[in-house]
């Protein structure tokens, strides 16, 4: 049986210009539909998340804290309590407030250290850390009498997440 030989395939999907052309002028589209898609599941989370039981509106968050509405806004403001921002309102989580209504001290430091993204804290505060023997930051500042949170903070902001 003959053999034929064959040097060279040309193929007009692979090395045509066209395809060429019409591959890249399409990777900006795709890339920005799976950016689209992705801010898309970020607002579906953060939405779930502000609709959780552990948040609290703004209103009652100022009755946890037997303050007036304008006390609780400045003390988010100055960092003081934490509160979620989601659809051009604030939400706050109930686990940073004592038995008394007073967010725990510890909570002041941990936003100063995350210059006041609240989303970040959020999610630190929620995670288990090796660092602090598999607890949540949560479990941490409610539980322990001294402060602990801040050199996994500290670890968890430069890259090492322990």
């Amino acid at each position: 049986m003959p053999q034929t030989r064959i040097d060279r395939v040309e193929s007009p999907d692979v090395d045509s210009p066209e395809k060429e052309n019409h591959m890249s002028s399409d990777r900006p589209n795709r890339l920005e539909n799976a950016l689209e898609a992705a801010r898309a599941r970020g607002r579906i989370a953060a939405q779930a998340i502000v609709n959780s039981d552990e948040m609290l509106g703004e209103k009652a968050a100022a009755m946890m804290m037997d303050c007036p509405l304008d006390n609780l806004l400045a003390a988010h403001k100055a960092g003081f309590v934490l509160g979620l921002s989601h659809d051009g309102q604030l939400f706050f989580p109930e686990w940073q407030f004592r038995y008394d209504g007073q967010p725990f001290d510890e909570i002041a430091e941990i936003i100063a250290l995350f210059d006041k993204k609240a989303w970040e804290v959020y999610r630190f505060m929620k995670a288990e850390h090796p660092g602090l023997n598999g607890q949540t930051g949560i479990e941490v500042m409610r539980i322990s009498r001294e402060p602990r949170l801040r050199p996994v903070a500290e670890n968890w902001i430069e890259g090492g997440f322990c």
